[in-house]
């Protein structure tokens, strides 16, 4: 298994731990592990949210700046998952979101 693998398997775990610890719902990832949905986050009020994982990833430039990924179906939400400090934010229409939940 390749480095790129191992650090998605890692974000995918913590991006899941971070969902049951901070929000009131049941986690759900797809068999196979794959397609466009990496967890599906199903709340006790019946909604359903639906994440694709990434790890962070800067620039080479002298800003490093982040490099941004996102998807195209507006229904998929990016999960951000900073491997060095273990951060954790969702991202939504292009704005970061931080311990938030739709009602």
């Amino acid at each position: 298994m390749n480095t790129k693998h191992k650090k998605g398997i890692i974000a995918e775990c913590y991006a899941k731990a971070w969902l049951l610890e901070n929000f009131d719902c049941m986690v759900y990832t797809p068999e196979n592990g794959l397609g466009p949905i990496d967890i599906i986050a199903r709340y006790k009020d019946g909604s359903v949210r639906y994440f694709d994982v990434k790890s962070v990833s800067r620039r080479n430039d002298k800003n490093k700046s982040l490099i941004n990924r996102g998807s195209k179906d507006k229904k998929i939400e990016i999960v951000y998952v900073n491997l060095k400090t273990k951060e954790v934010r969702i991202k939504k229409n292009g704005k970061k979101r931080k311990n938030t939940r739709k009602s």
